[in-house]
């Protein structure tokens, strides 16, 4: 194999130079001598030098190889002076130099090459000149220098594409760096991202909250909070974010990571819910149930001593029969309204389109008359209504006419009112059952709100077919309150609103 001599191939060297404009004065033996030292302090110099430097003639064979290369061809120098590069080819790192690679780099292809030895698990830097002198070969081994380079970018790699939020922050609050996930889930590019500040994605920060939660982690270090992130499209996330204080070099950061926290809030609310409601049935089962039933053994004792001593129960003494069938009747309803929650809350009934107008007339026309009393109920709609929902749409109706009813004396007008409004761009069937009794006080407005709430486990059997109203109209995405029949004026009588949306027909 000949090596090209053309100018292309050739680059000047220090070595070149000397022997091209020698010293006109000096003479042979002296020109000699010192191109002698001049040779010994180069070959000192690259022996000292820290990275492999190999010389080939103009035949490529190796006539020069400090220190490094010769453990670099892990060989000694008396056998490989003298050597064709083809013939070190075929060992382990000489397997890189192949005479191909080393054309490429002497015809310009490329100034220098990173060649990779699986077997050895190490980079190196490969570049080569040539002079009148021969051909110049330098490796650098840039292992350290490529695993670090790797770290980097694998640390780069998974922090941009790790599945929790990531943020860094200068101590302003500016965003420095948000990745993948960030963006993803709060909607905005890297750039509109980066123009932002903490509070920027976070209503709950202010300047000064921002300030005085800098100030408290450079004292501790870390912390873990629970936020609200705002994202561009107005969504509330809640999130879970563990931020840490770090001084770089002088320079402040505040690093966060943050956890999309919504199924588990999610679950979190269902698991409260479900012991909730646990606790809610066993004192109804304790407390309500058992108290009825002792009213009504109570009054059956009575009966029985009566009997054994007059050996009847006269007229006089009607409350000793009536009082603890009230009681068990009661009880047996209250046992029905928790089984229909129950049934409801697990998808037992299927929901379908019903006419509300239908279920209201029905309700009208076949409630039970009651002894000694005048009731009159008034249907009004202006409007045909159809809406989702199942067969547990009639309890509402009928526990909310039978509270107005049950809640007062003589005699009673309800009126029972069906229109459609709209909010918010929905259309909704509104329904108002008033009444003319005697109305509920503000505290006692209250106490029934907080007997519709499955939080308050320690709501009475008395409130809970308002429960159930309540936990119906949800179910069918509606909306359920309570209010004054005369605005400001409870003693008027009182007014219930049951809003449920429409349904396509």
């Amino acid at each position: 194999m000949k090596m090209r001599t053309d100018k292309h191939n050739m680059r000047e060297s220090p070595i070149a130079n000397i022997k091209q404009q020698p010293d006109p004065e000096m003479s042979r033996e002296e020109l000699i001598e010192e191109l002698g030292e001049l040779r010994a302090l180069t070959a000192g110099l690259l022996s000292t030098v820290p990275v492999a430097f190999i010389v080939l003639d103009s035949q490529w064979r190796l006539v020069y190889l400090n220190d490094d290369a010769v453990k670099f061809f892990e060989d000694t120098r008396e056998s490989l002076i003298g050597k064709p590069l083809e013939e070190i080819y075929p060992r382990k790192l000489g397997r890189m130099l192949s005479p191909q690679m080393i054309r490429e780099l002497l015809d310009g292809k490329q100034n220098w090459v990173n060649k990779y030895t699986d077997y050895l698990h190490q980079w190196y830097k490969i570049s080569a000149n040539s002079s009148d002198f021969g051909i110049f070969i330098r490796l650098e081994d840039i292992t350290s220098e490529m695993l670090v380079n790797r770290l980097l970018r694998l640390n780069e790699f998974s922090v941009n594409r790790a599945r929790d939020m990531i943020f860094w922050f200068m101590p302003g609050g500016h965003i420095i760096y948000a990745n993948m996930a960030s963006r993803e889930l709060l909607g905005y590019n890297n750039e509109e991202l980066t123009k932002l500040k903490a509070i920027d994605i976070d209503p709950s920060f202010t300047a000064d909250k921002w300030a005085e939660f800098v100030y408290d982690l450079k004292i501790r270090g870390s912390s873990t909070l629970e936020l609200s992130f705002r994202a561009r499209d107005g969504r509330i996330i809640p999130v879970e974010m563990t931020s840490n204080y770090l001084d770089y070099y002088g320079d402040e950061y505040v690093t966060s990571f943050a956890r999309d926290i919504t199924a588990r809030k999610k679950n979190d609310k269902a698991l409260m819910e479900t012991k909730a409601q646990a606790e809610l049935y066993v004192d109804l089962m304790s407390h309500d149930i058992n108290n009825m039933n002792q009213v009504a053994i109570g009054y059956l004792d009575l009966a029985l001593d009566m009997m054994r001593t007059d050996g009847r129960i006269d007229e006089n003494h009607r409350d000793m029969i009536s009082k603890p069938y009230e009681m068990l009747l009661n009880s047996s309803k209250l046992i029905e309204n928790v089984r229909k929650v129950q049934l409801e809350r697990s998808g037992h009934y299927e929901h379908r389109v019903i006419d509300i107008f239908k279920v209201l007339e029905d309700i009208k026309n076949n409630h039970p008359s009651v002894a000694g009393r005048d009731i009159q109920i008034k249907l009004t709609s202006n409007c045909e209504c159809m809406v989702a929902a199942n067969e547990l749409l009639k309890d509402i109706f009928v526990n909310l006419i039978g509270n107005s009813i049950k809640h007062s004396s003589g005699p009673i007008l309800i009126n029972v009112v069906m229109d459609k409004v709209t909010e918010e761009g929905k259309e909704y069937c509104r329904v108002s059952v008033e009444d003319n009794g005697p109305g509920i006080s503000d505290g006692n407005k209250g106490k029934l709100l907080q007997r519709l709430n499955i939080g308050n486990a320690r709501a009475r059997g008395k409130g809970f077919g308002l429960y159930l109203i309540k936990q119906l109209v949800d179910d069918f995405g509606g909306k359920f309150w309570m209010e004054d029949r005369v605005p400001g004026d409870y003693t008027k009588g009182a007014k219930f609103v049951v809003m449920l949306p429409a349904a396509d027909t």
